[in-house]
């Protein structure tokens, strides 16, 4: 009984405040949309009159109370919204109008109590019915709080002068590093110099078509991000655990994928798998083969692990086979939704994400089957949100006596730095990929 008399935190007394600002001193309207949005009132009425005012403020219609009383009138919401007495009890109330941002805080604080009150009522309820899965609910608890805790961040503009001495700082730490590479070591000398090595808050996609080799030049920078002391997610989306081991320890003991899966081993080879699955075992790598995982799924999984161990670089493989969550008219909002989504989480756990992705098949009915931006399957928003974009490409995987085993990344878009090809050596048989100058004689 205690619980249903509980009322909802409210601060009505500012939601007040910031109309009586807007009427006393236009000006403050332009602090109050930067910094409050209509459904942080509390109030219906206050929220009917700011909805007005903004309203009027597009129109460039005059505000105060007598056009204000005119607007709302002309909506048939006047009485609604309380009359005439209610806007005279506004005007005539005290408050300050240097004051608004304070104000605005009070309501914004209020609203995000509201909110988190809401949501936990909800995951208590699911609980209660016992209709989802636990790990169901708690997944859906993250995303929302975490959708909260986004929608409080946007602190409007800064003056970048607040901003240099942390940007200070960072140049100092850099320019401490002894070689080139600032970022997450990709172990490829000819990746890592165009790059400086992948960079935190980073979306970076390696797009190819299928067989060319993305898969594998996925692993081979996480394993060498790992190698280094580096904590790497991989999500393998199409691929099991068990696949993903047997590449795994095909490239750390360059022993032939072919042998490893159909168990034809020498015994010098068996001990080269011991010394890779021993040297495997002590790095920070962790997979994860959840099929069709969604955005708040993989989200709650890097942030957990960060949490507890961690956490240097994520690498997806791969995008399009990921799962929008809601309603989209086609796959193309779907797929914008998701990179969208990866993006803002590469800035949320502050390290960078590798994300495999398909290409269309216009590359191959070209002549030269030389891959380019626009062969990104539902590319416009990936192309968009990415920081990087590589495109793999092997010719000889067209004509087998075209530059074999030369595999060519095509760097189509740097949004820090130059663009160009750069050319690396792929070990079919163990599918590997290393520098050009450390290929099998």
């Amino acid at each position: 009984m205690e619980e249903s008399l509980r009322q909802m935190p409210s601060d009505i007394r500012s939601e007040m405040a910031i109309i009586g600002c807007i009427l006393t001193k236009n000006e403050t309207i332009d602090q109050a949309i930067e910094l409050i949005k209509p459904y942080e009132f509390y109030d219906s009425r206050c929220q009917r009159i700011y909805k007005t005012l903004i309203s009027m403020y597009q129109k460039d219609i005059k505000i105060d109370e007598v056009s204000l009383i005119s607007k709302l009138k002309s909506e048939n919401i006047l009485e609604e919204v309380g009359g005439e007495e209610f806007i005279a009890e506004i005007t005539l109330s005290s408050f300050y109008t240097p004051n608004i941002d304070q104000y605005a805080e009070n309501v914004k604080e209020k609203a995000l109590l509201r909110a988190l009150i809401t949501t936990c009522e909800e995951i208590v309820g699911e609980s209660y019915s016992e209709k989802k899965e636990a790990k169901d609910v708690i997944e859906k608890a993250e995303s929302r709080i975490f959708e909260i805790s986004q929608n409080n961040l946007d602190k409007g503009l800064i003056r970048v002068s607040d901003t240099m001495d942390d940007t200070i700082r960072q140049l100092e730490l850099l320019s401490l590093n002894d070689g080139k590479i600032t970022g997450v070591t990709t172990g490829l000398s000819t990746v890592d110099d165009k790059l400086s090595g992948l960079q935190n808050s980073q979306l970076i996609l390696l797009a190819a078509r299928p067989a060319m080799g993305k898969t594998a030049l996925g692993l081979t920078m996480a394993w060498n991000a790992a190698k280094v002391g580096k904590s790497v997610a991989f999500f393998s989306l199409e691929m099991s655990t068990y696949q993903l081991n047997q590449r795994l320890i095909s490239m750390v003991s360059m022993i032939e994928l072919e042998n490893i899966i159909n168990g034809q081993l020498e015994a010098d080879e068996w001990i080269a798998i011991v010394e890779a699955i021993t040297s495997i075992k002590e790095k920070d790598l962790y997979v994860d083969e959840t099929a069709g995982i969604t955005l708040s799924e993989l989200r709650s999984k890097c942030k957990r692990l960060k949490a507890e161990s961690g956490l240097d670089l994520v690498v997806i493989d791969y995008l399009q086979l990921m799962t929008g969550e809601g309603r989209f008219d086609n796959r193309q909002q779907e797929i914008a939704n998701i990179s969208r989504g990866l993006k803002s989480l590469s800035k949320e756990i502050n390290c960078p994400i590798l994300s495999l992705a398909q290409l269309s098949r216009e590359a191959d009915k070209r002549s030269d089957h030389k891959p380019i931006l626009s062969d990104l399957r539902e590319s416009g928003a990936i192309e968009q949100d990415a920081d990087v974009v590589m495109l793999l490409y092997r010719e000889d995987y067209y004509d087998e006596e075209d530059n074999p085993n030369v595999a060519k990344v095509i760097l189509a878009k740097h949004r820090n730095g130059p663009t160009g090809i750069m050319e690396l050596f792929f070990h079919k048989k163990c599918t590997t990929f290393t520098d050009l100058s450390l290929k099998e004689e």
